[in-house]
């Protein structure tokens, strides 16, 4: 992955750049996310029910709250009955954020601060970014297009200095790096190794150094940074809670303990590339219109998934003959049926299928994070015919030329399925 450098120019310029250095991602996600926005919001009842109903139309909204804050949960149930109203287990704006994220379940994590500086009719823009290759749409104050009518002097100078000292050591230039609105795709949350919300007792990330830590992170890990001008307005109702002294002191030491450990989140981003790469390729070929990907976490809807998948794939390919189609979709059924029954332990799996038509041949790759199949293809055989089980991976190496699995050294199971020639 490449930290992108922003531009003096347009958003779609930003965009536009981003894209020659986003191959290895673009196309890999869903075109149209599902977004789910994160809202810290203790003690921010006035706000909330002034601006909540404003994130409606998102596919799901997380409002997390204080402890003591009864009135902030109503006032958000109130202001949209179907968000999900979640209590932080620690004190600050950090901790609420890593508790908002960790009941997402939509492809992408928007964050929002609830006071009324920020102006949701911009989300679509950020969720665009990442659309066309960022994995982190970074909202800027003082990129072109952005501004400001909230920032003092005073804090304008310390997010200025901020801004040079964390461009330094993440070689990276950023315009506004404290800015809370911000976007990424929910499939990089590990990368980012966030305090764990149940641990007892204060952590560096439960204040207002999260957002710092959270693009610190992101560029350290050289990931596909793109920033999206953003208009700041004044706070609605409240004072804020920051302190731009205290504040700032927690930032800089945040920057600086991150960059001595640059090497951990390196080798954490490379830990979810099977999900972002596809295996043994360059970059460049997962950009190939010929490539379809389906990402998926195991559930009733799987079968599903991989078959509505398929027959995306044949629209490309009419070269592809009937019987080749038929029996690809039985192999690939029931290797998908294996993976769900063995693979999981009990918990839900993310599971990758690629699907390429070259050659002549249709090859088909499951990648999931499960535990290890222990099987041996050589030894299975079609089981007697009054058998209820044990014939999904006799079925599946009968209708194909090639099933092979392996276990990959990241701890991933790897399925390979190459269908019979033709033409």
């Amino acid at each position: 992955m490449n930290a992108v450098p922003p531009l003096d120019a347009s958003p779609a310029s930003h965009l536009a750049y981003a894209n020659e250095f986003a191959f290895d991602r673009r196309g890999l996600r869903p075109a149209n996310p599902r977004v789910s926005v994160v809202v810290p919001a203790k003690h921010e009842a006035a706000n909330i029910r002034e601006v909540l109903p404003y994130l409606g139309r998102f596919d799901e909204v997380i409002v997390v709250v204080g402890s003591d804050d009864d009135e902030s949960a109503q006032a958000a149930l109130a202001a949209l009955p179907w968000a999900k109203v979640v209590t932080q287990t620690r004190k600050g704006k950090g901790n609420a954020m890593i508790c908002g994220f960790m009941q997402v379940t939509g492809d992408v994590i928007v964050t929002f601060d609830i006071d009324g500086s920020a102006d949701p009719h911009e989300i679509p823009r950020f969720v665009k970014a990442l659309t066309e290759g960022a994995d982190l749409a970074k909202g800027s104050r003082f990129c072109p297009g952005g501004g400001s009518q909230d920032i003092t002097p005073f804090r304008n100078a310390g997010n200025r200095g901020l801004n040079l000292l964390a461009s330094g050591l993440t070689s990276t230039r950023f315009t506004d790096l404290c800015y809370g609105f911000n976007a990424f795709w929910t499939d990089q949350l590990p990368l980012l190794d966030l305090p764990n919300a149940e641990d007892k007792g204060a952590h560096v990330g439960d204040g207002f150094e999260i957002e710092a830590m959270i693009i610190g992170r992101f560029a350290l890990s050289k990931a596909v940074i793109i920033e999206v001008p953003s208009y700041e307005h004044y706070r609605y109702h409240g004072e804020t809670n920051l302190n731009a002294i205290r504040d700032g002191t927690r930032v800089l030491w945040t920057i600086l303990r991150d960059r001595l450990h640059r090497r951990h989140y390196r080798a954490l981003a490379g830990r979810l590339q099977p999900f972002g790469h596809s295996l043994r390729r360059p970059n460049w070929m997962l950009s190939n219109p010929r490539t379809r990907v389906l990402q998926a976490t195991s559930g009733p809807q799987f079968p599903d998934d991989i078959n509505r998948t398929l027959s995306d794939a044949w629209l490309d390919h009419g070269e592809v003959p009937d019987d080749v189609r038929t029996a690809m979709a039985i192999a690939a059924t029931e290797v998908g049926n294996n993976i769900v029954e063995h693979a999981g332990g009990g918990r839900d799996l993310r599971i990758r299928m690629e699907i390429q038509v070259l050659g002549g041949e249709v090859r088909v790759e499951f990648t999931d994070d499960g535990l290890p199949a222990g099987v041996n293809l050589a030894s299975v055989r079609m089981p007697d015919p009054m058998a209820e089980r044990g014939r999904g991976l006799a079925l599946a190496q009968a209708s194909l030329t090639e099933l092979a699995y392996s276990r990959t050294d990241n701890g991933h199971n790897h399925w390979t399925l190459i269908s019979q020639r033709f033409g």
